[in-house]
Parts: C-alpha cells; sequence; structure tokens
C-alpha cells in the first residue's frame, strides 16, 4: 500500500466536500480521476474508505482512521517544508560556522545564525 500526499489531500477533500464531485472541484481534478484514485486507494487497502449514497459520502470507520492519520502526515509534511525552508535560508546566509559540522547539525547552525542575525 503506498499513497502518496496528493491522494491524501484528495480524499481528505472529498470527505470535507461531503461529495466525491466537490472534492474532486476542490482539487482541480475530473471526477472520474478523483473516483479511481479512491478506488485505488481502497483497492490497496482492501476495504472501503467511504459509504457512497445518493446524498453524498461519508467516511466508513477505516475512513475516519485515514483521515485521522493523513491530517497528521500533511501537517507534519507543512512543518517539514517550513523548517527545510529555514535552514536552506540559514545555509546561504550564515557563513561562520564550519561546513562539516553543519551538515551534521543544520537545526543548530540555523538556530545559530537566526541568533547572529537578530544582533
Amino acid at each position: 500500500m503506498r499513497f502518496d500526499l496528493s491522494d491524501l489531500r484528495l480524499f481528505l477533500s472529498v470527505v470535507e466536500a461531503g461529495s466525491i464531485t466537490h472534492g474532486a472541484e476542490r482539487m482541480h481534478l475530473a471526477i472520474a480521476a478523483a473516483s479511481t484514485r479512491i478506488r485505488n486507494m481502497e483497492a490497496a487497502l482492501g476495504t472501503a474508505l467511504l459509504h457512497r449514497r445518493r446524498q453524498g459520502v461519508q467516511p466508513t470507520p477505516a475512513g475516519r482512521t485515514l483521515v485521522h492519520h493523513a491530517r497528521i502526515l500533511l501537517q507534519q509534511s507543512e512543518r517539514m517544508h517550513g523548517e527545510l525552508a529555514l535552514v536552506l535560508d540559514s545555509s546561504r546566509t550564515c557563513p561562520l560556522m564550519p561546513s562539516a559540522y553543519s551538515a551534521r547539525s543544520p537545526c543548530i547552525r540555523s538556530d545559530c545564525c537566526n541568533r547572529m542575525r537578530a544582533w
């Protein structure tokens, strides 16, 4: 089972919208493509993630579990990108730290550089 972050974003969008149609629109995907991706996720897990009804969709117990973990993973991904951006920015502007040390400890380097810039 392999889901990428775009699969998780799509699934959350569908659950939050309450329909595959509106979730697909939010993600700028064709309805057929969104439906296929969700069915592929269900096939990979061997269980339904959504109850499909005329009024829309609701997550199954497995779907609710996926919603919970997908939110955590997407939040962690956003945090990681933010932290990496800080480290990369600091590595370009703080020449005082030896490069061998900073490669092993980028967070320390970032903190050191940010404090030095504040002076």
